[in-house]
């Protein structure tokens, strides 16, 4: 955990996160030679030209932390993430990469009720942390224009993830496939919101138990 606060510490105040990062929100959205033909021909008219995409997503690398609840999966546990992604965007349509993600977990409503009632100590196998390889696939773009001020450019993409995750009772298989919507805010500052199904096996004392959650999970990057 130690480590990825220092991660998270050090991508948040190094020197490349400063420098022309508020000028860049001036830059989305606008085509200015399209704009200056626009106001010659009508200049009592307020004019905003949005054309092809203006975040490049060439042969860049993101790196952003990442929040994620856990939905369903375990009746008996409540399971939030804390992590750090990493994308290699090859194309605006496809990138690729790591994940990595360290769980923090409590008994549910269910499984206090379980011991208060009942003086049973539920069954869990909570997940510690885990790895991960994603792929993402971005076939719809657009953009919004936010109160006139400036515009955001954004993605609609789907995901599918491999990797491993420890569990108390050790390493287990899991594989995730969801989709997600890419807020890119300027053309260094990025959000995501993502929404997937994570599947792995946990060990019970009746044997192996299939478990199926679902990740709601939000993070705020930078591109280079």
């Amino acid at each position: 955990m130690k480590k990825l606060l220092t991660l998270v510490i050090l991508f948040l105040v190094s020197p490349f996160a400063h420098g022309d990062i508020m000028k860049d929100f001036d830059s989305l959205g606008g085509n200015d030679v399209l704009i200056n033909r626009a106001k010659l021909l009508q200049p009592d008219k307020k004019v905003k030209v949005v054309q092809d995409r203006i975040v490049g997503r060439r042969w860049r690398n993101e790196l952003s932390p990442t929040y994620a609840n856990v939905i369903g999966g375990d009746a008996y546990l409540n399971t939030q993430t804390v992590g750090l992604d990493y994308h290699l965007h090859i194309n605006p349509f496809w990138s690729a990469g790591l994940s990595y993600f360290t769980a923090f977990n409590s008994l549910s409503k269910e499984g206090r009720y379980l011991i208060d009632s009942d003086g049973l100590i539920p069954d869990v196998d909570q997940p510690k942390q885990g790895y991960e390889l994603l792929v993402n696939f971005s076939p719809i773009y657009g953009k919004i224009n936010l109160f006139d001020y400036t515009v955001l450019h954004f993605d609609v993409y789907g995901i599918g993830t491999y990797g491993k995750i420890d569990l108390k009772s050790g390493q287990q298989d899991t594989y995730s496939v969801g989709a997600g919507f890419g807020l890119w805010i300027s053309q260094h500052i990025t959000s995501r919101f993502e929404l997937r199904q994570r599947f792995y096996q946990v060990e019970r004392i009746t044997g192996a138990t299939d478990i199926n959650a679902t990740l709601a999970s939000f993070s705020l990057g930078y591109m280079l």
